[in-house]
């Protein structure tokens, strides 16, 4: 079931009732929006980055059982090329409202992940310090260096850059459990980082 909800100011807010809904088998992770198409040897060197992080940092942890049902999916369309935060908002709350996906009380229905040429330099320039260090793909990236945009589906939250390596399971739970009030950067932080 959706609404329309007017924030004081900031335009149109879609709400959307999650109910009770869980299915253990339902695919595990932001959906993922691709809005530059530039370089595709720079894109390939991102997605290699971002799969051995989330491997990485999912695997070791608790949740690592979802790492089976990771939507490694991106979505590709080249007239998302340079698509503002809004644009990509309103093509999650598309896809939420399609009903492609049973909606579930979890964070995949709660905000979309959009990579960039901002997100994609951050995870070259990452790479070109680690092969300089000689240090693997998933060494701990302390500074939060290697990031994407997280947006929420409510306009009123706005967005914000996360590091990948606390995208899963960090972000992802937070978002599940909390509110997105702790998904922001504290000061000197490049990208936000949960804990």
């Amino acid at each position: 079931m959706t609404g329309e909800n007017q924030g004081e100011g900031r335009g149109r807010t879609k709400v959307l009732y999650l109910g009770d809904h869980y299915d253990a088998n339902s695919p595990y992770g932001f959906r993922m929006y691709r809005t530059t198409y530039g370089d595709d040897e720079k894109w390939d060197r991102f997605m290699t980055y971002f799969k051995a992080n989330v491997e990485k940092f999912l695997g070791d942890s608790e949740e690592k059982d979802e790492l089976p049902l990771m939507d490694w999916s991106v979505q590709s369309d080249p007239d998302l090329q340079d698509a503002t935060t809004e644009q990509v908002r309103e093509k999650f709350i598309q896809w939420v409202d399609s009903g492609e996906e049973q909606p579930e009380n979890s964070a995949r229905f709660r905000a979309c992940i959009v990579v960039d040429e901002d997100a994609v330099e951050s995870v070259i320039m990452t790479q070109e310090f680690l092969e300089k260090h000689e240090k693997p793909i998933d060494y701990e990236d302390t500074d939060g260096s290697g990031y994407v945009t997280l947006v929420s589906r409510d306009e009123l939250d706005d967005d914000a850059l996360v590091c990948i390596q606390n995208l899963y399971p960090t972000t992802y739970d937070f978002l599940h459990s909390l509110d997105w009030r702790f998904i922001e950067a504290k000061e000197g932080e490049i990208s936000a980082k949960p804990q």
